[in-house]
């Protein structure tokens, strides 16, 4: 699930824990920021449908960030300590985020009628698009900074062992949503770089059944 960073001439490719995942999770943000733009909350089916994939895309965006927690920022802490400080900082303002969001959504799902619930939805949206916001620019950071710090800290055949870390942690549902993600960004080089490595590495029923699971998500 992730990428080597490319190789400028200058030094060997590194292993990168963040471009796959981050590249799936900014995907499905542009995704579902749209489809809260559009959706007409009047629509009871249209409210129900977003509602429930707004509330799929927090859980996975929580996940992440538990991941990272538990098994990156912790990595860092072990070797450089209060490194990690801001991004835990950052974590710690989505998961505000998140709680804001939730409220909002149980109240379009149990108590918004006609102008409330107009109401509500145009709540939800600019505080999806905040959130969306504050992430891209954490995104970057982690990526910047963060990578540095594990590059200097930890060889590639480590970082490996913590992604294992991470991957095996993931449980089944919750792995084909972001896989759903990843597949679904990924331009046809990348998709076919991964898939092909994930075909060789996996046992062929474990394979196809999680092609299945995704296969509806895949882009053309």
């Amino acid at each position: 699930m992730t990428k080597t960073l490319e190789n400028t001439g200058h030094s060997a490719p590194r292993h990168d824990l963040y471009y796959t995942v981050h590249k799936g999770i900014r995907f499905m943000h542009c995704q579902i920021m749209t489809a809260l733009g559009t959706t007409d909350w009047s629509s009871n089916l249209e409210s129900a449908r977003m509602i429930s994939e707004l509330r799929r895309h927090l859980e996975m965006c929580a996940d992440h960030l538990r991941h990272e927690d538990e098994i990156i920022h912790t990595a860092i802490e072990t070797r450089l300590a209060g490194a990690s400080t801001r991004a835990d900082e950052e974590h710690d303002a989505h998961q505000v985020a998140f709680d804001a969001m939730t409220l909002l959504l149980d109240s379009l799902q149990t108590t918004a009628t006609g102008p409330e619930r107009q109401h509500l939805g145009r709540a939800l949206y600019k505080t999806f698009c905040n959130f969306v916001a504050a992430d891209l620019a954490h995104m970057e950071g982690e990526e910047t900074v963060l990578q540095g710090h594990l590059h200097r800290l930890y060889t590639d055949a480590e970082l490996q062992q913590l992604e294992g870390q991470i991957v095996s942690g993931i449980r089944p549902d919750m792995m084909v949503r972001f896989m759903r993600a990843i597949v679904s960004a990924q331009n046809w080089h990348e998709r076919d770089e991964m898939l092909r490595g994930m075909q060789a590495a996996m046992p062929a029923d474990a394979y196809d059944q999680l092609m299945a699971a995704i296969a509806d998500k895949i882009a053309a």
